[in-house]
C-alpha cells in the first residue's frame, strides 16, 4: 500500500485506485480491525503504562520485555 491516504481532495490528482481495488482495499482493512478487536476482547492487549514503558525503551534504545499477552489478563 502507499501514501494515497495522504492526497487531499483538492490535489487534483487521480488515484491510481479502480473502484475493484478500492473495495477489495476496504474489504482487507475491515478484516484486519476485526481481528484486532478479536484479540483485544480475548485480553491479548497491554496496558497504556506498558505501551509507554516500552516506547519510552524504544526510544532510549535500551531493552524491555515484551509484555505476554499470550494468556488473557484481568482488566486493569
Amino acid at each position: 500500500m502507499s501514501a494515497r491516504f495522504l492526497r487531499r481532495p483538492d490535489d487534483n490528482i487521480p488515484l491510481p485506485e479502480t473502484e475493484a481495488e478500492r473495495r477489495a482495499r476496504i474489504e482487507h482493512e475491515r478484516a484486519l480491525i476485526e481481528e484486532a478487536r478479536e484479540e483485544l476482547a480475548n485480553g491479548h492487549g497491554i496496558t497504556g503504562e506498558d505501551a509507554r514503558d516500552l516506547l519510552r525503551a524504544f526510544r532510549e534504545g535500551r531493552s524491555f520485555p515484551i509484555p505476554d499477552t499470550s494468556t488473557k489478563t484481568e482488566a486493569r
